[in-house]
């Protein structure tokens, strides 16, 4: 089927569909999503692999943890570089992951509970930790997001390498922004999504960005949205953040941006 031939939907119009928690309708649809923003893990992960790959571990010796992995997406070409575990406190993200990548290890938990898991066998610490795509971002206060800095540096063993990417930071993030993408599936199974993106709090020292995703299918199943807030801060923020976290952790703590996306 032919995407170009559908009618555009205005993003704006869509305020009636059923409302469902973050991530637990667009699993299907993460990927395609994430392509359609630009992103490439296979590249993304080769130029974060500078940061660890002189720590004297090789692929076969190399433990690596993904907290917040979602689908898996970047499992995969992680595995190139060391044996992967996914951690995830969604299920309907862990559940794609487990179909598309068997050969990694797939952990349905909180970042909190693994944290103090890992507490109690630190043997089990990791050579590199990274949380990837603004996972960060989801805290729901600053205090929060400083606990999850602090609590991904302990999965790592000393002198490990820990990576958290930030998706926005105030001097970065332009809202409000409104746009429809289509996406397809197996050729056959679309959807229109509509992005409605406005800042609509503001805290202390940042601010909280409202994104309200529409997702209405093409001739199949009911339409519903979700709304995801996320913690905006400025980088100097996040980067003191890390340092801290470093410097109680005896870690390398590396706070990454990418390049913008509005």
């Amino acid at each position: 089927m032919n995407s170009s031939t559908m009618a555009p939907v205005d993003a704006t119009s869509l305020h009636s569909f059923p409302l469902r928690e973050p991530f637990d309708g667009w699993a299907q649809w993460y990927d395609l999503i994430y392509q359609q923003l630009g992103r490439d893990p296979v590249d993304e992960i080769a130029a974060l692999a500078r940061m660890w790959q002189s720590d004297g571990h090789s692929r076969e010796t190399r433990r690596i943890v993904d907290v917040g992995c979602g689908t898996g997406r970047h499992c995969e070409p992680l595995r190139a570089f060391g044996s992967v575990t996914g951690i995830d406190s969604r299920a309907s993200m862990l559940n794609v992951a487990r179909g598309v990548h068997p050969q990694s290890e797939w952990i349905h938990t909180s970042l909190e509970q693994y944290a103090a898991d890992i507490e109690q066998a630190p043997q089990e610490r990791f050579d590199v930790v990274v949380a990837l795509f603004g996972v960060v971002g989801y805290s729901p206060s600053i205090d929060d997001a400083e606990l999850f800095v602090h609590q991904c540096a302990a999965l790592a063993r000393r002198g490990g390498c820990v990576i958290i990417e930030v998706e926005f930071t105030s001097e970065s993030i332009q809202p409000p922004v409104t746009k429809t993408i289509e996406l397809w599936r197996d050729g056959a199974h679309g959807s229109r999504l509509g992005l409605r993106r406005t800042s609509n709090a503001t805290i202390a020292h940042g601010h909280i960005l409202s994104t309200t995703f529409d997702f209405e299918p093409i001739g199949w199943g009911t339409p519903w949205h979700e709304v995801h807030n996320q913690l905006i801060l400025p980088m100097s923020t996040w980067r003191a953040m890390g340092q801290r976290a470093a410097a109680h952790s005896s870690v390398q703590l590396a706070v990454h941006f990418p390049a913008l996306r509005a």
